[in-house]
């Protein structure tokens, strides 16, 4: 909204830009319109997280971009396969964080049964 950052920020934040453009540019000198230079796919690789990406980043990035693959995705209505992959992504990213190794016996380790055994019941109907 003009006018809502005085002109000594505006000038503050431009020279701060200018100070570190050449880091965020390529060889021809255009800034590049990402932080890294890396594709999220290098990244998650980088950190160990590859299967998430290709799970759940690239099926969901394939329905949003309509490659050929998307296009069959939403003919077919894959509604409940793009749900199942989405919640085993979600239940994997849970159990990354959380760095469950092998929790069998425990409270936390029964609910986590719980849940995988549900999510395989849904796949199969």
């Amino acid at each position: 909204m003009p006018g809502t950052v005085s002109p000594e920020l505006m000038k503050q934040a431009t020279d701060e830009y200018e100070q570190v453009k050449s880091q965020f540019s390529n060889s021809e000198g255009k800034v590049r319109q990402h932080w890294s230079n890396k594709s999220l796919k290098q990244m998650s690789e980088e950190v160990g997280l590859l299967s998430h990406y290709e799970v759940a980043y690239g099926a969901a990035s394939d329905l949003h971009h309509m490659p050929f693959i998307g296009v069959i995705g939403h003919e077919l209505n894959w509604l409940r396969q793009a749900l199942y992959v989405a919640h085993g992504a979600f239940l994997g990213t849970v159990m990354a964080l959380y760095n469950v190794v092998d929790v069998s016996g425990t409270e936390f380790g029964d609910r986590l049964d719980k849940v995988i055994a549900n999510l395989h019941k849904t796949r199969k109907k």
